[in-house]
């Protein structure tokens, strides 16, 4: 199975990222994210099993992993021109993202986990095989309270593919100034 941490939107986001990539697909023809699917991933792994020593040290990684619940506001999009993918992302990327990317990264680097070494972009995949490299549509920007982080699967079903969380890892909420 193909493993990855990501942050997974709260229904209402995964909703709203859906009707903008919807929108966005009327425009410029592919396939828009649908059923739950859209999120930002913060490592990707790869190949895994599904009982093996390797995902059991992700696990352990994830676990040691610091991080503070924070809001990013996802308001702007682009393209990944050559797999023709329209995405989205914060138009001003928050400091404790960036950290949550770079912490996880250490942590399964100490735990000698492989992931994928490219650089962390964080985007939101909306738009799949666009036909025309439409500008996103607008919309209202969406403010996205990222309090966990979650390990997933994408695994065959159906004559496609289906994610499957493995494990799902909370944030520390911020104390309210006195």
């Amino acid at each position: 199975m193909r493993c990855f941490f990501a942050l997974w939107p709260q229904p209402q986001i995964q909703s709203a990222l859906e009707q903008w990539g919807g929108r966005w697909a009327e425009a410029a023809g592919g396939r828009p994210s649908s059923g739950g699917s859209a999120h930002l991933t913060l490592a990707f792994l790869g190949e895994l099993e599904r009982d093996g020593a390797e995902l059991a040290r992700a696990r352990e990684a994830a676990a040691a992993c610091p991080f503070a619940a924070f809001s990013m506001t996802v308001e702007c999009g682009g393209w990944f021109r050559a797999k023709r993918l329209g995405w989205l992302a914060p138009g001003s990327v928050p400091q404790a993202l960036l950290d949550l990317a770079d912490a996880l990264r250490a942590v399964l680097t100490a735990r000698e986990v492989r992931f994928d070494l490219q650089p962390f972009v964080p985007h939101i995949t909306v738009l799949r095989r666009a036909l025309r490299l439409e500008p996103a549509p607008s919309a209202s920007p969406l403010v996205w309270t990222v309090d966990s982080f979650a390990l997933m699967a994408s695994v065959p079903r159906g004559g496609g593919r289906a994610y499957e969380r493995i494990g799902e890892w909370r944030g520390q909420t911020p104390e309210p100034p006195p």
